[in-house]
């Protein structure tokens, strides 16, 4: 009987260590906020029928995932609830953005957390990147440039915790 106890509670403590997220330098964090809130910049202004390569994702409209295909944007991933909004949120367990809904309080303490200035959408001067015309940059076909950043661009990763769909954007190098 108390073999079977410690084995359980060995199970659980490797489950917890497992499970255990990653913490990420300051340094990443902030780097992670304000490319978020460039993407953010860059979504406002996003419309159906800008161009776009396939495979990119991005926030469309302030409600709306949408997804490339054959140069066009399709609404095709998700719709979020009606107290929800579509963003581009740095990633705390990792380097890079995930592009996912979320509510407008939940995503500023998020930013506040990272240490970048002005919420969710910034302050260009605040960054240390600056967004560039995405045809200036050589992109493969399955890259997430919503926007282009100097020098990165991102690949999509689908994400699905509970009911909510979202994409992890991961550092590239370009071809």
């Amino acid at each position: 009987m108390m073999c079977k106890a410690v084995l359980v509670s060995l199970f659980w403590f490797m489950i917890a260590t497992m499970a255990a997220p990653t913490l990420l330098e300051a340094n990443t964090l902030l780097q992670n906020g304000e490319e978020a809130q460039a993407l953010n910049r860059y979504f406002k202004s996003l419309k159906t029928d800008d161009h776009c390569n396939d495979g990119q994702v991005a926030c469309l409209g302030s409600q709306t995932l949408a997804k490339c295909q054959g140069a066009a944007w399709t609404i095709t991933l998700s719709k979020c609830s009606g107290s929800q909004n579509c963003y581009a949120l740095p990633s705390v367990s990792s380097s890079g953005t995930r592009i996912t809904c979320s509510s407008e309080k939940s995503a500023e303490g998020l930013f506040a957390a990272t240490g970048a200035v002005g919420g969710i959408f910034g302050h260009p001067a605040h960054g240390s990147m600056d967004v560039v015309n995405q045809e200036s940059l050589q992109h493969s076909s399955n890259e997430l440039i919503t926007p282009s950043l100097i020098n990165q661009a991102f690949a999509p990763s689908l994400v699905i915790q509970g009911d909510s769909i979202g994409y992890i954007a991961q550092d590239l190098q370009l071809l």
